[in-house]
């Protein structure tokens, strides 16, 4: 069984390799197998030569790249159209893995009727040092999961969400006109297209906490109450905007099992 990771990068070789270091150090049962697709969305050329050399170290990573800034959600679009795996997840460059993530993430969907699923993540410093007992999210399900996160009251971090194949057919990418709350929109399309996500236990993730970056700087200067706004209005005024294709309808991995929806 082949997992597909998505992770998208600018400029961060740095964050980028503890990233790596833990997808490599997975550990997983016999017949399990890992992709890694890096998207380099515009490094400059310093970082994009660190990132090539740094990608290159790693046997289970292959690195694409824009040749300009295309945005996160055009990033991982990227990566999603190469990934071949039965089961995928996306995780973003400055986040990182328990060793036992990949295996409990798919087990539990393996499990389940879902279509997707997230969980829980601890918060750590911008070294990435991880501390026993460290600050971690944890989840509640709410009765309406797609109301619940509309409105406010939930919150599925991106680097905990995983994927069947069918659900990223169904729900389709991230919106490439979105450069921030890319990860929000993509939630309401998940549960619209997909289904309710199964809330899978334990920690999941590792998130770094640092001074810049998307939603940090969006935040800060402003831009981001109305970009939610904005998502959230197209959602309220049409309820289902069209999913964004990654894959060919007739794409032969896509599992007959949710043929149809």
């Amino acid at each position: 069984m082949l997992v597909s990771i998505i992770t998208p990068t600018r400029n961060r070789p740095g964050y980028l390799r503890d990233n790596l270091v833990s997808v490599a150090a997975s550990v997983l049962p016999a017949g399990w197998c890992i992709e890694q697709i890096v998207c380099d969305d515009g490094s400059n050329t310093r970082a994009a030569e660190a990132t090539r050399t740094l990608v290159e170290q790693f046997p289970r990573a292959r690195l694409i790249r824009h040749s300009a800034q295309m945005g996160v959600s055009a990033a991982r679009n990227s990566a999603a159209r190469l990934c071949e795996g039965e089961f995928l997840l996306d995780l973003d460059d400055d986040d990182f893995l328990p060793r036992d993530s990949i295996f409990r993430r798919v087990s539990a969907l393996l499990e389940s009727e879902a279509r997707w699923s997230f969980g829980g993540m601890a918060i750590v410093g911008p070294s990435g040092r991880v501390r026993i007992g460290g600050e971690q999210v944890r989840l509640t399900p709410p009765d309406d999961w797609f109301r619940a996160f509309f409105e406010g009251e939930t919150f599925a971090w991106p680097g905990t969400r995983t994927y069947r194949r069918e659900a990223l057919a169904l729900a389709g990418g991230w919106d490439p006109t979105l450069r921030v709350a890319e990860d929000f929109d993509h939630w309401l399309r998940l549960t619209r297209y997909a289904g309710d996500p199964l809330l899978c236990p334990g920690l999941l993730a590792y998130y770094r906490r640092k001074p810049h970056g998307l939603a940090a700087d969006a935040f800060r200067d402003g831009s981001l109450a109305p970009i939610l706004a904005q998502i959230r209005s197209a959602w309220r005024d049409n309820n289902s905007p069209t999913p964004i294709e990654i894959w060919p309808a007739d794409d032969k991995l896509f599992s007959p099992r949710f043929q149809g929806g």
